[in-house]
């Protein structure tokens, strides 16, 4: 199934079945789908196939047990987040919070929030920058607040500044969970310059998130 010689179709379906399937066998065939499920996130070479396999990253980790999530499935979202492909990478934004909640808190910066700062690190896809805002907000419950005030805010100031008014409109949609979780002041001081130069926008949707 995972041979490359495989055409992608049969191992694009796989990605599917394979969270349907671990939980109705026993264990000795949990742990050869695990050992599929592994080789096809680290090893398959066709993008349909890491896309497909992203699409139902959520599904598995609902099925697996806590230390197959912690080590096989966050060795495949550090590959993913990495990934050439922008939809992959997408997937692997969406999929952060899920896998973080597993991680003690001083783990999650350096594990997951650092990643995924550097995940459109040429700012060539703003639909990553955009998904970016919203990973890092259902990141919030799992960091600790020497994180919020510092990387998080750091990485809404560039978000806000950012050339796409899709992505400035989704971080100033975001702002209000950030703000919950650091003091008014801060709050205050990072946040509310862009939304006043915000209310001036020339795109319509931000300045009316703005206003």
């Amino acid at each position: 199934m995972t041979s490359p010689h495989v055409p992608y179709s049969p191992r694009v379906s796989a990605c599917g079945l394979i969270p349907m399937c671990y939980t109705n066998v026993d264990s000795e065939k949990q742990i050869k789908i695990n050992e599929i499920f592994k080789r096809l996130g680290l090893n398959d070479d066709s993008p349909l196939v890491r896309r497909a396999l992203a699409e139902n990253m959520e599904a598995y980790v609902r099925v697996v047990s806590k230390n197959i999530t912690k080590i096989d499935l966050f060795e495949i979202w550090q590959s993913f987040i990495a990934d050439k492909i922008d939809v992959v990478r997408i997937k692997a934004l969406e999929t952060a919070a899920l896998l973080a909640r597993f991680f003690k808190k001083e783990e999650v910066v350096d594990k997951f929030l650092k990643p995924i700062k550097m995940v459109d690190a040429n700012r060539k896809s703003w639909r990553v920058r955009y998904s970016l805002a919203e990973s890092v907000a259902s990141l919030l419950p799992y960091l600790d607040k020497e994180s919020l005030k510092k990387d998080v805010v750091e990485i809404y100031e560039e978000l806000l500044k950012d050339t796409e008014a899709e992505v400035r409109c989704i971080a100033l949609l975001k702002c209000p969970e950030v703000a919950a979780k650091i003091s008014p002041q801060q709050s205050f001081n990072v946040f509310f310059p862009y939304l006043e130069k915000s209310a001036s926008e020339n795109s319509l949707n931000v300045k009316l998130v703005a206003v």
